[in-house]
């Protein structure tokens, strides 16, 4: 991987062929020798961004002071993980070694490890570990470092010949911006409402009053997860009711804290769509067949780092996931009535 201001390069090589992705700042060339394809992307504008920063470019350390970093990030992740800092070499580079551990006793995320160049704080390894484990679960770093001149020709690719070559644009997929504009969620306990920044939280009432989802969890809070918190993905521009994608109506709910959080992903579906998501789920060899939990025939899946559910019954579909054990995930999938 290379890097110099908005130009960068990146490959891959492996017995089953080569990859090269390769960007001047305007275009990105992406090329695959396993496919024989290469296509040119050309980049969309950013409005007010800084040029290139090219040869001469301050360094990566300017105006950074470390320290203050990392004592605003331990104020940000308490109460929900604690932080430690250590002193290491990576890459033939000194770095400090950020430890992240979560407090959460239900999780199954053991703690999270980036190690940072001391001179120019770019990340040069990061180790995921689950709980209990020495080694970790997943792992990318570097084993070399330079941070000389890079020559200017390394950001520029000529498709190799007998490549098919083809040429694209990068664009934003129209209503996108709109859609992710916070004014375009509504308030959920009045579906009536106007626009608001920041949507209240998903009621029971709001929920039962517009018929959106025929099941829940008993209790709306099982132990042990206590607090549940709603809220619509979207809103219906006409009716106000939450919607995704101006499809079914979907509700977001939460159970837990911190890394212990379990969420809960309900949205209504048509018989005829419902046929297709479970055909499509069998479809996935990881999932095997669905098993009981409760009363339900769930799909599940379950890591060291965490698990997931899903069931479609009664119209409605439900999808739980969390960096827990299929166990506490399983407890709450089965209070769902």
């Amino acid at each position: 991987m290379w890097r110099d201001g908005n130009k960068a390069r990146l490959e891959s090589q492996s017995p089953q062929g080569d990859t090269a992705m390769v960007s001047d700042g305007t275009s990105l060339w992406v090329y695959s020798s396993q496919a024989g394809t290469a296509t040119e992307y050309v980049l969309p504008a950013k409005p007010g961004a800084p040029p290139a920063t090219g040869d001469g470019a301050a360094s990566p350390a300017a105006g950074v002071d470390l320290p203050k970093k990392i004592e605003d990030f331990i104020a940000t992740l308490a109460p929900d993980a604690t932080l430690t800092v250590d002193q290491v070499e990576v890459a033939g580079r000194a770095a400090y070694l950020l430890t992240m551990t979560p407090t959460a006793t239900n999780t199954v995320f053991g703690s999270v490890q980036v190690a940072i160049d001391g001179a120019t704080f770019v990340p040069l390894q990061v180790q995921v570990f689950a709980k209990g484990d020495v080694k970790p679960v997943l792992s990318a770093g570097f084993t070399r470092v330079s941070y000389d001149p890079i020559d200017a020709n390394v950001f520029e690719f000529t498709p190799p010949t007998g490549a098919k070559v083809e040429h694209s644009t990068f664009a934003l997929p129209e209503g996108m911006i709109a859609g992710m504009h916070p004014g375009a969620l509504k308030s959920a306990t009045d579906p009536g409402a106007t626009a608001a920044k920041e949507p209240a939280p998903l009621t029971r009432a709001w929920s039962l009053a517009w018929g959106v989802f025929p099941v829940h969890p008993r209790g709306w809070a099982p132990p042990p997860f206590p607090g549940v918190v709603g809220r619509p993905a979207r809103a219906a521009a006409a009716a106000g009711s939450p919607t995704l994608g101006g499809g079914s109506p979907v509700a977001i709910l939460r159970y837990g804290e911190g890394f212990g959080t379990v969420i809960l992903v309900e949205t209504a579906i048509s018989t005829a769509d419902l046929s297709k998501v479970t055909a499509e789920l069998a479809k996935i060899p990881v999932l095997g067949t669905p098993t009981p939990v409760g009363t339900h025939a769930v799909y599940q899946i379950g890591t060291r780092l965490g698990a997931a559910m899903a069931f479609a019954e009664k119209g409605t579909v439900v999808f739980a996931a969390g960096s827990v054990s299929q166990a506490d995930i399983a407890a709450l999938v089965a209070g769902i009535k």
